[in-house]
């Protein structure tokens, strides 16, 4: 066997053994991949959101869209901007919660308070009307600051 043709060969070894390990390691990298977002086990109905919710005078809820929340107009990278948020803590959030009120103020969204929020959802529910968050905890309020 000659040297280009063992070359060869270790070659198509490894490209064969690196294209089969995403199949045994539960990892998602470039460029190979197992795509979990299709291959792990979606048995539950359930979906958590983080978002930051308008509170009206009425005490009724209602998500800020990602532009007016985050400043973000993704509404993926919004959500992400508010779990990294989440993550650093109570001041992060504070901060995050009080940027939205002004994002909110300007575009003449009406509340009285804005909370950064984890929700819950049954996704099979919401998209035939049940959009009632399974359960919600509250990250951080902050309020209008005009009373509206």
């Amino acid at each position: 066997m000659t040297t280009r043709s063992l070359a060869v060969l270790i070659f198509g070894l490894v490209l064969a053994v690196a294209t089969l390990v995403p199949a045994f390691v539960d990892r998602d990298s470039f460029p190979f991949s197992n795509f979990p977002m299709f291959s792990q086990d979606h048995s539950s109905r359930e979906a958590l959101v983080l978002q930051i919710l308008a509170v009206g005078a009425d005490g009724e809820r209602r998500p800020l869209a990602p532009g007016i929340a985050t400043g973000n107009e993704a509404g993926l990278q919004a959500e992400a901007v508010i779990r990294d948020a989440v993550g650093r803590g109570e001041r992060a959030v504070a901060e995050l919660c009080r940027a939205a009120a002004r994002r909110a103020r300007r575009a003449k969204e009406r509340f009285v308070s804005l909370e950064v929020a984890s929700s819950t959802f049954d996704a099979v529910a919401f998209f035939s009307g049940k959009v009632a968050p399974l359960k919600r905890e509250v990250h951080g309020r902050c309020w209008s600051g005009a009373g509206s």
